[in-house]
């Protein structure tokens, strides 16, 4: 393992990619900090992918010790006492990142299919989150993939194409941080709650704007998406 992908990650995250790694045999890999290059051009970053015998999981890790609160389409909120604090959909963000990766895998000639998984916290007080049995405590990972039966996967194939797909280049690293740095300051601009003509005014005319609910305006590197109110609730990386 490339001990520069270790990095970039929080402390919470290599702590639980050190336990993720006891399991670690030739029927359990671990992934972590994945970068692959979309057909877009851009680039998407997974916390973790675990190559396994019951099949390949995406996680998606938020370490926030603190009460969390959503929904499946809207953004989240974690609350640290009175502190409240917004933050990406990890469900549809999650989405995204096992979508790009099936699509990186089939153009290697590889089929599977990948699961998502969403990881908090042993701390963290997950609020009326029981729509999807794919968010967990990190202490529940482990028995949630032995669920699943056996499959016949080439683990060491995928682990090997994965890591031939993951963008190590450290100018690239730092070029997909920049641009999640720019979405992020485009939602201190662009507020949720804000309405189309706001937008626009503000970032100028999307490349595309859906037809259908919910509506989202398209631009290069993000896209913006409103409820059913025409209002902003979430900006998001292509």
């Amino acid at each position: 393992m490339n001990r520069d992908l270790l990095s970039g990650m929080t402390v919470k995250e290599k702590q639980f990619y050190e336990d993720l790694m006891k399991y670690e045999d030739q029927n359990f890999r671990v992934l972590p900090n994945v970068l692959i290059k979309c057909k877009n051009g851009f680039y998407s970053q997974i916390d973790f992918v675990l190559v396994t015998s019951s099949g390949i999981f995406v996680i998606e890790y938020k370490g926030k010790p603190a009460k969390v609160y959503g929904g499946e389409y809207k953004d989240w909120t974690c609350y640290y006492g009175h502190k409240k604090e917004k933050f990406h959909n990890p469900i549809l963000q999650n989405d995204r990142h096992v979508k790009k990766l099936d699509y990186a895998l089939s153009t290697s000639g590889l089929h599977c299919l990948e699961k998502s998984v969403i990881v908090f916290p042993n701390d963290a007080e997950l609020d009326k989150i029981d729509f999807v049995d794919s968010i967990l405590h990190e202490n529940e990972v482990i028995s949630y993939i032995k669920k699943f039966p056996i499959v016949e996967y080439d683990i060491d194939l995928i682990v090997k194409t994965i890591l031939s797909l993951n963008i190590t280049d450290p100018i690239a690293r730092n070029a997909h941080i920049e641009n999640a740095k720019k979405v992020n300051l485009r939602e201190h601009v662009v507020t949720i709650g804000s309405t189309i003509d706001v937008v626009i005014n503000i970032l100028g005319e999307p490349l595309s704007i859906s037809e259908a609910e919910p509506i989202i305006l398209k631009y290069e590197d993000f896209s913006v998406y409103f409820d059913s109110n025409s209002k902003v609730s979430s900006l998001r990386l292509s």
